[in-house]
């Protein structure tokens, strides 16, 4: 899921964004040669998520960086645990860190949080997806958390899957809904799957009668 040319674009964008034309603090207080030794460390218990990002940010930064990683993603990793070293100079590492960090909790966040849900649906034959309410331009990212904290990712986007959502279903109002579903059938061929999205056990038996490949309970009540 993760290509090298996606990281480095993604990293790039992080890395201007924080550094701009320089960091001015670092280059003001710190010796250029002066090498330092460094490591990163979980603060709170959960799923180690990231570390090839946060190694390409390091290297972007100072190719001659060390970086060492001590842990995988998809670990679970006490407080307190070392996942991964760097060595190399003082001012490099200054200028990496942050944007690394900010990467690696962020999806080990959403890996940790992934895997609460995983966890409480053991022994059944649930699966817990994900949605396209991502940050803008870390979908990938994010999916990938996802995957690494035992989640299944559902469709990336409105190019790989069709799915009739309500508003769809209200701009069409005047339409049967099993017109509509057989309708995004034919045209897709079966070259990918169709899913609808009901709001009430109306729309659901209605939906039960077509051709849909699942159906998605849009903010229903637990007791429905």
């Amino acid at each position: 899921m993760l290509k090298a040319s996606l990281i480095d674009s993604l990293v790039k964008i992080a890395l201007k964004e924080d550094v701009g034309a320089n960091d001015i603090t670092t280059s003001a207080i710190i010796p250029k040669n002066l090498a330092i030794k460094a490591d990163i460390e979980f603060k709170q218990a959960g799923v180690v998520c990231g570390i090839e990002i946060a190694e390409r940010v390091f290297r972007l930064v100072d190719e001659n960086l060390r970086f060492l990683p001590v842990a995988k993603d998809g670990e679970w990793a006490e407080k307190g645990r070392e996942i991964a070293y760097i060595e190399g100079l003082g001012a490099s590492v200054l200028i990496a860190e942050r944007a690394a960090l900010n990467f690696i909790s962020h999806l080990s966040g959403i890996a940790t949080k992934t895997k609460e849900f995983v966890d409480k649906i053991k022994g059944t034959n649930a699966k817990i997806m994900d949605t396209r309410k991502t940050t803008p331009g870390l979908r990938v990212f994010e999916k990938y958390a996802v995957a690494v904290g035992g989640g299944t990712n559902h469709r990336f986007g409105l190019y790989d899957q069709v799915l009739i959502k309500d508003n769809h279903l209200r701009v069409l109002r005047d339409e049967p809904l099993l017109e509509i579903i057989s309708r995004a059938k034919q045209a897709v061929l079966k070259k990918t799957t169709v899913g609808v999205e009901v709001k009430n056990m109306a729309e659901l038996k209605e939906a039960m009668k077509s051709r849909a490949d699942y159906i998605l309970l849009d903010n229903m009540s637990v007791e429905a």
